[in-house]
């Protein structure tokens, strides 16, 4: 009889803490603390397009986010936002002061098409077009960066080389950028400068008082690039034509240096 009570209790004893646990659990799903919102609407977007969304599982005033976007309409239940990425964004909902987790939604953005961009090289201080298959944004950067010209084309005209980054465009929505490069040589990976100066005007004693005139009128500027071989590659008569501009003057070699 005592070994059949002690089993008996025992038994009573494991129901007991099954039905605690069980408490334990409902507690948990029913107690508002441990809730989250939830958000419903498209996930798929279009960068520039709107769409609605809804929110269910709490109440109260609702403070709504958009990463990504742009919040056109709200209330406590509902929003619409236009989407601005290229990529992804997220939707966030909070009922103030509730103790609820917040909302989050997470969509994919689609933007515009990356546009094709195509490098090209040229000698320096000489025109160096680069050129996209669409009008995009040339940006200095791969992201952020400045904005530099919008355009089917972009001229870089200097004597080191320079990349930029393509982005096309629809209003606000942007494609991701591809990267352009203006390569300044001639030939050879070396290009060497030698600058020669006429003095005009007579006065000008130093160097340094040469090479503060602007003028071709006072002094003659003259810069000469060759290549590694030594080879005369262009030359640049500062302010030598007869409306004031530059004369540049380009030498180019075949396969064999004729």
């Amino acid at each position: 009889m005592k070994r059949l009570f002690n089993t008996q209790n025992r038994r009573s004893v494991k129901a007991r803490a099954f039905s605690l646990f069980l408490v334990m659990v409902v507690g948990l799903e029913t107690n508002p603390l441990f809730a989250q919102l939830t958000i419903t609407g498209a996930t798929s977007v279009s960068c520039g397009s709107n769409y609605g969304y809804t929110l269910s599982g709490g109440s109260g005033t609702v403070d709504w986010e958009a990463i990504s976007g742009t919040i056109t309409t709200s209330n406590n239940t509902s929003a619409s936002v236009t989407w601005t990425g290229s990529s992804s964004g997220t939707l966030i909902a909070e009922v103030q002061g509730s103790g609820l987790f917040p909302g989050i939604l997470n969509v994919t953005i689609s933007g515009p098409a990356a546009p094709s961009a195509s490098s090209n090289s040229g000698c320096p201080n000489t025109n160096i077009v680069l050129t996209a298959n669409q009008s995009v944004r040339w940006y200095s950067a791969s992201s952020g960066g400045t904005l530099l010209s919008t355009g089917t084309t972009y001229t870089h005209n200097g004597t080191t080389s320079l990349t930029v980054y393509a982005a096309a465009y629809s209003g606000s929505c942007e494609s991701t950028r591809v990267a352009a490069t203006a390569t300044v040589s001639c030939g050879s990976t070396m290009i060497s400068l030698a600058r020669s100066y006429v003095v005009q005007e007579p006065g000008h004693t130093t160097l340094s008082a040469v090479q503060a005139q602007t003028s071709a009128t006072d002094v003659l500027v003259t810069s000469s690039y060759v290549d590694g071989l030594g080879r005369p590659v262009q030359s640049v008569a500062r302010q030598v034509s007869p409306d004031s501009k530059d004369v540049v003057t380009v030498m180019e070699y075949d396969n064999l240096g004729r």
